[in-house]
């Protein structure tokens, strides 16, 4: 007696088991796409890291290349808050030496800041160091990713050491921010705290 066995003819066309397969599928992408899209938009701009070269820089780095370093220093705490629960955040801080540059990073949210109707900027800077010696001359590039903005600062004139490694400078970062007619103290920042340990940046110092 010979035994048969029921075999199931593959389903054809649409069915509803189909239907689910490819709603979940397409779920599963929505959700690894949605992933992405966040990662990729809310990672820093590469600017927060680069090295500002102006002739200061480039002028220090021909004189002497071999002795030439850029060194970056750890912050404490890299950020401040501020209104509404906002943060401003600091991060690479930089300095050179032989250059007597310090260089470090600024991010904010767009919404804690607005130009003026001329054109002002919405916030000036200036660092003070442990003496009370005001420093305001400085400059940056900027760019907007976002809901952020990004600044690289370069201050000028600034060294870390009264004369002796073991004899260092402080200095206090303030941010003025601009409330349509004046600029009034915002907020302030220890962006230097007189650590000695530091590790050297190789990469792209070359102007």
């Amino acid at each position: 007696m010979e035994n048969y066995f029921d075999i199931e003819e593959p389903e054809k066309g649409f069915s509803i088991k189909k239907l689910f397969k490819w709603i979940g599928i397409l779920i599963i992408i929505a959700i690894d796409l949605t992933i992405f899209i966040r990662c990729v938009t809310t990672r820093d701009d590469k600017i927060v890291s680069k090295i500002l070269k102006d002739d200061t820089y480039i002028e220090a780095y021909k004189s002497d290349p071999e002795n030439f370093k850029v060194l970056q220093y750890g912050m404490e705490r890299s950020w401040v808050a501020v209104e509404e629960g906002r943060l401003i955040e600091f991060n690479y801080l930089y300095h050179i030496e032989t250059a007597k540059e310090l260089q470090f990073s600024v991010k904010y949210n767009k919404s804690i800041a607005h130009r003026g109707e001329n054109g002002e900027d919405p916030f000036v800077f200036r660092l003070i160091d442990d003496k009370n010696n005001v420093y305001d001359d400085y400059f940056f590039e900027r760019k907007t990713k976002g809901d952020y903005c990004y600044m690289r600062m370069c201050f000028k004139d600034i060294e870390l050491t009264y004369g002796s490694d073991d004899d260092r400078k402080t200095y206090t970062l303030y941010i003025d921010k601009f409330n349509g007619s004046e600029y009034k103290e915002y907020c302030s920042y220890k962006i230097y705290n007189g650590s000695k340990v530091s590790k050297e940046i190789t990469k792209n110092i070359e102007p």
